[in-house]
């Protein structure tokens, strides 16, 4: 906390408020993969998450890759392109939501929509083309937030 500051709001951008349906729903196959990359490499490191759960060596080693790349997009190398469509495909059948660890750390680190009534007013900006955060998945958090008595826009 910063001594002498006053939390007044929080605003957030297409906030992962439900990791598990966002694994599941709304991304395209290799928006997905490129998610789980990110996601799984790093929860690897920092909580011991066995990658080999997730998938062949194959897999493991996409993932491991695509983990580490820093800046995805138009100005994606075409290795990394082709890396993040295979590792789509090779996810397809992968249900993280239901497979352990990966099921528990996605429910650790989602946004509980009864946790911040209390807090500062939270405004919550989204895009409807969103291909990562799915919108219907932010639209529920925003129902649940609001009815447990969030000040929420």
């Amino acid at each position: 906390m910063a001594p002498g500051l006053t939390l007044v709001g929080t605003a957030a951008a297409a906030p992962p408020t439900d990791l598990a349906a966002n694994f599941g729903a709304g991304a395209k196959q290799t928006t997905r993969g490129v998610l789980v990359a990110f996601v799984a490499g790093s929860w690897s490191r920092v909580y011991g998450a066995p990658l080999a759960t997730l998938g062949r060596p194959h897999t493991v080693r996409l993932i491991q890759r695509l983990s580490g790349i820093c800046a995805l997009g138009q100005g994606m190398k075409l290795g990394t392109m082709i890396g993040a469509v295979a590792l789509g495909r090779q996810l397809r059948d992968v249900d993280a939501a239901n497979l352990e660890p990966w099921a528990g750390l996605l429910a650790r680190n989602s946004a509980d929509p009864r946790g911040g009534a209390a807090a500062a007013p939270l405004l919550i900006a989204r895009s409807e083309a969103d291909e990562v955060v799915g919108p219907a998945i932010t639209r529920n958090y925003a129902r649940a937030a609001c009815q447990a008595g969030a000040r929420l826009r």
